[in-house]
C-alpha cells in the first residue's frame, strides 16, 4: 500500500499518523523510515526515492534508539542511508548513495567562487554577450521574473521568424 503513496502527500501523513514529525512543504518520496515516533524533518526538505531512514540499531545484543533531525530546506539524495542520531542541519545537502554515520552533524555546504546566495549575476541590457555588459544584482523573485521575459522573447523570436 505504501508503495502506491510514494511522492504524494499522502506519504506524509501516513507518518505523521505513526508519529513523525514532518513539517510543511516537504517532498517525501521514500517509506524507508523506520522508527517515525524518532524522526523530525522541517518544512522545505527533500526526502529523495529510496533514502533509508534508521533511528535504531542493535549491536551486540543492544537495541539502541537515537533521533534524527533533518533541518529546514535540506536534500538527502536518492538511496543515501541516514543512522541514528544524525543531525543534517539546514540547508545541508547529502549526495546520492552516501551514509550519514549515527551521532554525525550535516553542515550545509560550502558556496563555490564566494558567489552570494541572495544574487545573481546578469547583464544589465539582458543580452547574453557577458563579456562588455555590467552585471545587476537581483533577488530571487527578479530573477525568475527576469527568465520568464526572456523565455517570453524566444517565443515571440520563433513565431515572428521566417521559415
Amino acid at each position: 500500500m505504501l508503495l502506491l503513496l510514494k511522492g504524494t502527500v499522502f506519504l506524509k501523513y501516513w507518518f505523521e499518523i505513526l508519529d513523525a514529525r514532518i513539517g510543511s512543504s516537504v517532498l517525501l518520496d521514500t517509506f524507508d523510515i523506520t522508527d517515525p515516533s524518532l524522526v523530525s524533518i522541517r518544512d522545505e526538505a527533500v526526502i529523495s526515492e529510496g533514502v533509508l531512514v534508521q533511528s535504531h540499531e542493535v549491536k551486540n545484543g543492544i537495541l539502541s534508539l537515537h533521533p534524527i533531525r533533518i533541518g529546514w530546506n535540506s536534500s538527502i539524495g536518492p538511496y543515501a542511508v541516514i543512522q541514528k542520531g544524525s543531525v543534517v542541519k539546514e540547508g545541508a545537502e547529502i549526495q546520492p548513495l552516501q551514509k550519514v554515520e549515527g551521532d554525525q552533524h550535516v553542515l550545509k555546504p560550502t558556496k563555490l567562487n564566494n558567489v552570494k546566495e541572495d544574487w545573481l549575476q546578469i547583464p544589465s541590457d539582458g543580452h547574453a554577450a557577458m563579456t562588455d555588459a555590467q552585471p545587476c544584482p537581483l533577488n530571487f523573485e527578479e530573477a525568475i521574473k527576469y527568465v520568464g521575459e526572456v523565455a517570453e522573447s524566444v517565443k515571440t523570436l520563433r513565431h515572428t521568424a521566417p521559415p
